[in-house]
């Protein structure tokens, strides 16, 4: 049986939310990422991507030194058990609309799969 464990990327990568959109953003391209997560008080609580960042802040034209980076990530983040299938994941992502997941062990996010790492 293929469990998501064996498919995610790890170490986990965020940042907490009172950064700005342009740090995250500087950031990720440093790291060579396309999605970073969110943290409040020690919690990841969301995900911005790539497209989260050109939809959410470019092309409606917020500032990104002085917006923060929770106004425009994705939540609530959607999680699931590191020991579940790659099928159970695969239908989650299907059904909740999204292409990255949260991997979580005793309810710690501990990595991220996403669509093309299904594959």
């Amino acid at each position: 049986m293929d469990e998501i464990k064996d498919f995610m990327s790890s170490p986990v990568k965020s940042v907490t939310s009172d950064k700005s959109v342009e740090e995250t953003a500087k950031l990720m391209a440093e790291m060579s990422i396309s999605s970073i997560f969110i943290e409040e008080d020690g919690d990841c609580v969301g995900i911005v991507t790539s497209t989260d960042l050109v939809k959410r802040a470019l092309a409606k034209g917020v500032d990104p030194k002085a917006t923060s980076i929770s106004s425009v990530m994705s939540k609530p983040l959607i999680k699931m058990d590191h020991y579940l299938t790659r099928s159970e994941a695969n239908e989650k992502m299907h059904i909740s609309k999204i292409k990255h997941l949260a991997v979580t062990k005793e309810g710690k996010v501990i990595g991220i799969v996403t669509r093309r790492d299904m594959i």
